[in-house]
């Protein structure tokens, strides 16, 4: 399992088999994009909150790139998802 921390305090659990938990230093506006690795978007979300909450259930199992957006920056992180 791999713990991201910065900004962007937790990213988790990674791999996940349906949800990612995302937790931020401080509240603020962040847009959030899912990636696939042939950079199709494939999911958008916005959060701003400390706390964010992705449904992935409807990703297959793969790789996938997940951009967050916000006044700090940009970050972009491998998730892995294992469907059941």
């Amino acid at each position: 399992m791999r713990i991201i921390r910065t900004w962007v305090r937790l990213i988790f659990p990674n791999p996940t088999e349906r949800y990612l938990e995302l937790r931020f230093a401080e509240e603020g506006h962040r847009n959030l994009f899912v990636y696939d690795l042939y950079g199709a978007l494939i999911f958008s979300s916005e959060s701003s909150s400390r706390q964010a909450i992705l449904d992935l259930e409807l990703l297959h199992t793969g790789i996938y790139l997940l951009t967050i957006q916000g006044s700090e920056g940009t970050k972009t992180s491998k998730i892995i998802v294992e469907t059941r």
